[in-house]
């Protein structure tokens, strides 16, 4: 016989052995009384339980918890105790800090799925959340904090309601509609739409349908204490510093105001030019500084030729670029085409005299050329190859004479003939695949990259007054991207890609991976003493007692 609810064993009449019982039914006290367990996502038991732990046996329980789920387990005696939890049990979850309630089926949390809460107030059907307080302070100690109304259909009311004696007089939210409205009024009977925000981020003022970013029905008038931008009558009023926006002939411009609100240079300028084109132009201390026109962008120059044209005539650097995160780990400056590598384009041209003198450039398939030397800081030309014994230690083995094995390097011995020396420090460094795996495109018996016919689609992804083209290989779009019925089809090749390459796969360079390493095979390189030498290599110093420097060839 045991009691009904917490199933504590009865000492019987005449019972043998009542000590036994009546342990029994403290052990079981002990394990349900203030009931908090450690842990309630463990399918299998602890390997170094204590004395009077507890658990919530989480689904899929294998061991000596098989056939347990969901149920309470005691560790007493050094064996699991059972106990079956009732509706209306509560346990504390140490390693959580929730609080759980067993509704009779399974656990849940305390308090999730309350039907309505009252804060020193009463809730009710509607107001199921009530709080009457002076304040009501909303914290998070993350990035950042979010308070959510939401609304079942678009036709409903999400909004927030500012009452004064239970009147109202303004209100914010979504108001049968999507777009973001704030409504006031001064009785709480009728009502004004100050601020309408449609779905596209259009603003209106004093209008409920936008159609501009900015839709003002009205006038306006922005100032501060400082220098501000103000709207008014270009006729000029005294006694303000300020920016002012007037309409000249065919122009717009933006000028500065002096104190006595006569305009003493000009900032900015939208105009048209002789064939109609507009432009805009921006100044400094009235001096031209650039102008954007339909070919592109200007800076020191009035009449660019390119999408960004910068000209400067004094003698220093015409453009930098800093990154000044100190943890940056990204790239300065990213050069990219939406069409696949090859060498009918280049990525970087650099020139002199006039942009008719070439001397340097990048090649769209990755290839450089120069028109001069190329100056490093090493002093020897290497190849990566790979460790016959692939260096599953990652030892520092700079220093050391290689030979072949296998198409592979290993340490040479002595006695044997040295193809190279590892080297810490090369100039040039070649097969080195430092940009992604080696085998990512097919390639021909010699090496070269294997072409592939190929189509691509170009269209404008923008408006008409606003153009975006974009540009993309017809089998490779991008998740989500429709091409529209228009758009241009333009046949081409590109790199053949391997059907064994895995873009998801992280790729590492070889130079980062223990089992490659740099073979410097001519050039100055810096050796191990007593290590095996090449017979037509020149000793050149003592560098330690323990490293030689040698002219390899």
């Amino acid at each position: 016989m045991t009691t009904p609810n917490l199933a504590l064993p009865y000492i019987a009449a005449a019972q043998a052995q009542k000590h036994v019982t009546h342990n029994e039914a403290l052990d079981r006290l002990d394990g349900l009384v203030q009931l908090a367990v450690k842990d309630r996502d463990l399918t299998a038991p602890p390997a170094s339980p204590a004395e009077g732990d507890r658990y919530i046996v989480a689904p899929g329980a294998t061991g000596a918890w098989a056939g347990w789920d969901g149920d309470l387990v005691l560790f007493s005696g050094g064996a699991w105790v059972r106990l079956a939890p009732q509706a209306g049990w509560r346990v504390w979850i140490e390693d959580e800090a929730v609080l759980l309630v067993f509704d009779g089926a399974s656990w849940r949390d305390f308090m999730q799925n309350v039907p309505m809460l009252g804060i020193n107030t009463t809730a009710d059907a509607t107001n199921r959340l009530s709080v009457k307080a002076d304040a009501t302070l909303l914290s998070h100690d993350g990035a950042g904090h979010q308070v959510k109304i939401n609304k079942a259909s678009d036709s409903n009311t999400a909004s927030v309601l500012f009452q004064s004696g239970w009147t109202g007089h303004a209100e914010m939210g979504l108001m049968g509609g999507t777009g973001f409205s704030v409504k006031v009024s001064g009785d709480g009977t009728t009502w004004t739409e100050a601020l309408s925000i449609d779905g596209t981020g259009n603003v209106g003022l004093g209008i409920t349908t936008p159609t501009e970013k900015l839709h003002v029905a009205g006038d306006a008038w922005l100032e501060g204490a400082s220098a501000s931008i103000i709207l008014k009558n270009t006729s000029g009023t005294t006694g303000y510093q300020s920016v002012g926006l007037v309409s000249s002939s065919d122009s717009f411009f933006i000028k500065s105001l002096d104190d006595n609100g006569v305009f003493i240079s000009n900032d900015y300028r939208i105009s048209r030019d002789a064939s109609g084109a507009t432009f805009h132009q921006w100044f400094v201390a009235g001096v031209t500084l650039g102008r954007w026109t339909a070919t592109g962008l200007g800076v020191g120059i009035t009449s660019p030729t390119r999408k960004l044209s910068v000209y400067d005539t004094a003698n220093q650097s015409v453009a930098r670029f800093k990154a000044t995160n100190a943890a940056f780990t990204s790239n300065v400056v990213d050069i990219d085409t939406d069409i696949s590598a090859s060498s009918a384009f280049n990525l970087i041209r650099m020139t002199t005299n006039g942009f008719s003198d070439p001397k340097f450039r990048v090649a769209g398939d990755g290839a450089t050329y120069a028109d001069g030397a190329y100056s490093g800081a090493g002093a020897d030309y290497a190849e990566m190859f790979e460790w016959a014994d692939g260096n599953p230690d990652a030892e520092d083995r700079r220093g050391l004479a290689v030979v072949l094995e296998g198409g592979k390097v290993r340490p040479a011995q002595p006695g044997e003939e040295p193809v190279g020396v590892v080297s810490a420090n090369p100039t040039v460094l070649g097969d080195a695949a430092g940009n992604a795996w080696s085998g990512k495109y097919l390639r021909d018996d010699y090496g070269a990259v294997i072409e592939e016919p190929c189509e691509y689609l170009s269209w404008n992804a923008g408006t008409e007054d606003d153009p975006e083209p974009v540009s993309y290989m017809a089998d490779r779009l991008p998740s989500g991207v429709v091409p529209p019925a228009d758009a241009v089809r333009t046949a081409g090749t590109r790199p053949a890609l391997n059907p064994a390459y895995d873009p998801a796969r992280p790729y590492t360079p070889r130079a980062e991976r223990p089992e490659w390493v740099a073979v410097g095979l001519m050039g100055k390189l810096r050796l191990r003493k007593g290590q095996p030498t090449g017979a037509r290599w020149i000793k050149l110093r003592d560098v330690s007692d323990a490293v030689e420097e040698w002219l390899v060839r």
